[in-house]
């Protein structure tokens, strides 16, 4: 969730500073205000700043431009952003259902909406999946299965990262590729970023284990 108030933090910033006079007056306003929420929040970051299509500055605030970072949570947007790769080139649309799961579709996963209350994934982050090796994904839908399928009726909104791991599982079958390969090739590759598995929780990959 660090992550996730770290984009949105961004976004209100840029959108705060718009007004300001100078782009070098703008991204020191942005580079005091950005090293503020690092410090209360107790991280490292860099921060690139563009306008108008160009790059403006980049300051490094204890983490080298080019050094991979954990994205926990954030991992979620590679998953969604390849899922509607997949949807864009007719591989998959948003109404797939897992064979396992038929009454939920993969617009429920990527929008949180699927019924599933119960998140499976927080202590086995912590426990079992906290190692380097492939994601676990089939796992949770073993567990979700266990407990014969979501808790309440799909519809409403509920945070839930199993939501992911089982979009992540459909994105495999789908693609016919692993998670990783499909979604860097998809993803990463075209906008020119290095990606790959957590050190801490790669087991997760699909809902919390990129870097």
């Amino acid at each position: 969730m660090r992550w996730l108030g770290l984009f949105v933090s961004i976004a209100l910033l840029l959108t705060s500073i718009a007004a300001s006079a100078s782009d070098e007056s703008r991204a020191l306003s942005a580079q005091a205000a950005f090293q503020d929420w690092l410090d209360t929040a107790g991280l490292k970051g860099t921060l690139a700043l563009r306008s108008g299509g160009r790059e403006v500055a980049v300051f490094e605030m204890g983490l080298p431009v080019d050094a991979p970072a954990e994205l926990a949570s954030a991992s979620k947007m590679i998953t969604a952003l390849c899922a509607q790769q997949l949807v864009a080139r007719g591989v998959m649309t948003w109404s797939d259902k897992l064979e396992e799961l038929p009454g939920l579709t993969a617009q429920q996963y990527v929008t949180h909406t699927s019924g599933l209350r119960e998140d499976s994934t927080q202590a086995l982050m912590l426990q079992d999946y906290a190692k380097l090796g492939p994601h676990r994904a089939g796992d949770i839908l073993d567990r979700v299965l266990a407990r014969s399928g979501p808790e309440q009726e799909p519809g409403a909104f509920h945070y839930n990262n199993e939501n992911y791991a089982l979009l992540g599982l459909m994105i495999e079958r789908a693609a016919g590729q692993p998670y990783q390969d499909i979604c860097a090739q998809l993803v990463l590759a075209p906008i020119g970023v290095r990606g790959g598995s957590s050190q801490i929780v790669a087991t997760a990959l699909p809902w919390g284990g990129g870097r």
